[in-house]
């Protein structure tokens, strides 16, 4: 199991896009669940680093970097910004 953490970047746009948190809830619940710590759905693009991938998902890109936090595995989600709904899903 993940433990989650979000940049500060990321927690005011999400505080500014209410409607967004409801829809990520169960994603990032899903996320944390994992087993490798890649999202189970969305479309994923590993090619950006050993530690860092992008999650597009709900109109939405998330840059993600994994690590090891105080010896539990951790998910930082470092950046989000929207994109164009139906171009990558």
């Amino acid at each position: 199991m993940f433990r989650l953490a979000w940049s500060k970047e990321v927690l005011n746009y999400l505080k500014d896009n209410q409607g967004l948190i409801n829809q990520l809830e169960l994603a990032f619940a899903d996320l944390r669940q994992s087993s490798s710590g890649l999202p189970p759905y969305g479309i994923v693009d590993e090619g950006i680093g050993a530690d860092h991938y992008i999650w597009r998902i709900h109109g939405h890109a998330i840059l993600i970097r994994k690590g090891v936090d105080h010896g539990h595995p951790k998910l930082w989600s470092e950046a989000i910004k929207p994109i164009a709904p139906d171009f990558f899903e």
